[in-house]
């Protein structure tokens, strides 16, 4: 959406290995991108040597949707192979997902939904039933998108704070609630949306872990609200047997070089 900077856009390459997002990453800041576009920084590639002892907190949800059973299995067994690698793992409260999660939506549709709009007359394309707080959003004033601006620097802040008392290098997330769900069933962006309003520096990983329908059952799970219910309800072992299984590594803001170092050398300790 042009114009939104409210919630900064970003590169997210896909690629089959973290070398290939190593090499593209290192290419285009070999290109000094800063000399040709003003809102990029000029921070060369910095090489990372990491500690090697890790310290990472483990989100099990975030609050709102619980991870369907392969998702929180794959947590379980990563963490299990990262501490038996010497790392250390804390957990991590999700207290503030439900706002950031909330900001998101808001800075999304502050337009009223008017971007989205205009292009879907000039397709002639219909709304789609996950757009409607786009055709149903209002318009912001000035006045009113400020003080949006300033509860997310507030939220930032907060985040940060929690961060730094923690000490903590990384945060171990799901991607998303699933690991893949059927064409037009996607519910849930908190777990990658929450760093996209904090800016900070993510990956997303394959585990080397599939779905296995005799274990991944869901058996006794409280949803913790409307959305987790229906996300979960959705979850069929038997569709997804075999397929794999992604989770997420979180760092700093203008942490690309560690989160990619560390990402290496989690897919190393898992493998």
């Amino acid at each position: 959406m042009p114009g939104q900077e409210a919630v900064l856009s970003v590169n997210g390459p896909l690629a089959n290995t973290i070398d290939d997002i190593e090499l593209y990453s290192k290419s285009l800041i070999g290109e000094k991108p800063w000399l040709r576009d003003p809102k990029c920084v000029p921070i060369p590639w910095r090489e990372v040597e990491l500690p090697k002892k890790l310290k990472i907190g483990v989100m099990w949800h975030d609050g709102m949707v619980r991870p369907t059973p392969p998702v929180a299995r794959a947590l379980r067994e990563v963490k299990a192979k990262l501490e038996a690698a010497g790392h250390e793992f804390v957990e991590w409260d999700p207290i503030d997902q439900k706002e950031g999660n909330e900001l998101l939506g808001r800075m999304f549709v502050a337009d009223g939904g008017l971007t989205i709009k205009k292009e879907l007359d000039r397709t002639g394309e219909p709304w789609r039933p996950e757009m409607e707080a786009y055709s149903v959003a209002r318009d912001l004033t000035t006045s009113e998108m400020w003080k949006l601006h300033l509860e997310r620097s507030e939220f930032q802040g907060r985040y940060l704070d929690r961060w730094t008392k923690a000490g903590i290098d990384a945060l171990l997330v799901p991607t998303i609630p699933f690991n893949t769900v059927r064409h037009g069933a996607f519910k849930h962006v908190g777990y990658t949306g929450v760093y996209n309003v904090l800016d900070y520096s993510a990956t997303s990983f394959v585990t080397g872990l599939t779905v296995d329908k005799s274990i991944d059952q869901l058996n006794g799970y409280e949803p913790l609200g409307d959305i987790c219910k229906a996300v979960n309800d959705d979850y069929d072992a038997e569709l997804m047997h075999g397929l794999p299984i992604s989770l997420q590594l979180v760092a700093q803001r203008l942490e690309e070089e560690k989160v990619i170092a560390m990402t290496k050398h989690v897919l190393e300790v898992i493998a």
